[in-house]
């Protein structure tokens, strides 16, 4: 005798694939959903990155994917570094960085130091970035099996995962002619040194004048807001150094100088209400890690600036 099964177990067998179907679509979508979030995640502002190799590579990206500059910098290149090392070069420092485990700060703080760029990101000396700067190097070390290397610890940097899917899509696709190669050769000078050989160090005030506008960021700069910089700690000197790497990316600064008053531990910063809500202070409280003022701060109010920056003894410390 045939077994008949039950209409009701038909239409079940029947409903089972079409729940999972519409399962695995709802998960397609939700993925390309997230993809997409990722792929056109970026700051609004430009972003730098230190690739770090023979040469080192200081790769900048303006926030409307335009305007990107690359820099290649010999690794002999003495500059003066940061968190108290003194004056080293490049590939001194990339070696102290991995013996100290400092995880590309030092490195990454002392360019951004002596170049006066924001650094944002660190990429740790790797084959992908070896050899000159060039378009096929960017698309070497942002490719599409960078994100598996990533992902298992064959790249090491400190870019998160989704920001750097980001620039694997941003980069990836960007014409030869997008790309600015800045030759900063003569900023590099040879200097005596103590056992009467030359060593090659880096003119920071020959590299202003090669750099000027190069770094500008085309959204902060067309905001217009005037910031001035207060240093509150008896470290010297910290608030030029904020100031000239704020002024490079195209930020006005209408003073810079001494606060009387006592000495801040984290970064304020304070302004009007249409000001703390631009580009400008997000960078600001982005890259110097400002705490926000709950009111306008007095000090400052006097030079009539839009956003007034306090820096306190967590910024100072890299340079004692």
């Amino acid at each position: 005798m045939r077994n008949r099964t039950p209409p009701q177990m038909r239409r079940a067998g029947r409903l089972v694939p079409k729940l999972m179907i519409g399962a695995f679509s709802f998960v397609i979508v939700v993925l390309a959903v997230l993809w997409l979030r990722v792929v056109s995640q970026s700051a609004p502002y430009r972003q730098t990155i230190v690739i770090a190799g023979n040469p080192t590579h200081i790769l900048s990206l303006n926030a409307a994917k335009t305007g990107i500059i690359l820099i290649d910098v010999p690794e002999e290149t003495v500059i003066s570094a940061v968190k108290g090392y003194g004056a080293y070069s490049i590939r001194s420092l990339t070696t102290l960085d991995t013996i100290d485990k400092h995880r590309g700060s030092l490195v990454s703080g002392s360019i951004s130091n002596a170049f006066g760029i924001p650094v944002s990101w660190y990429v740790a000396p790797g084959d992908l970035s070896s050899g000159a700067g060039s378009v096929e190097m960017i698309r070497r070390v942002f490719s599409w099996g960078s994100i598996v290397r990533r992902i298992s610890g064959k790249l090491e940097t400190t870019i998160p995962m989704p920001t750097w899917i980001h620039f694997v899509w941003a980069l990836r696709f960007i014409p030869a002619d997008a790309v600015k190669i800045i030759d900063i050769q003569p900023a590099i000078v040879p200097l005596p040194s103590p056992d009467g050989g030359l060593v090659m160090t880096l003119d920071e005030s020959k590299l202003d004048f090669l750099l000027q506008n190069e770094v500008y960021d085309t959204g902060l700069r067309a905001e217009n807001l005037t910031v001035a910089v207060y240093n509150t700690t008896d470290v010297a000197s910290i608030g030029l150094r904020a100031s000239r790497q704020l002024s490079r990316l195209g930020v006005q600064l209408v003073f810079v100088g001494n606060a009387d008053q006592t000495p801040l531990t984290a970064c304020v910063l304070s302004g009007t209400d249409t000001a703390m809500k631009s580009k400008t202070a997000k960078f600001i409280r982005s890259y110097f890690r400002c705490t926000e003022a709950k009111e306008r701060s007095q000090t400052g109010k006097e030079t009539g600036a839009d956003l007034v920056v306090e820096l306190g003894s967590d910024y100072a410390a890299q340079y004692k």
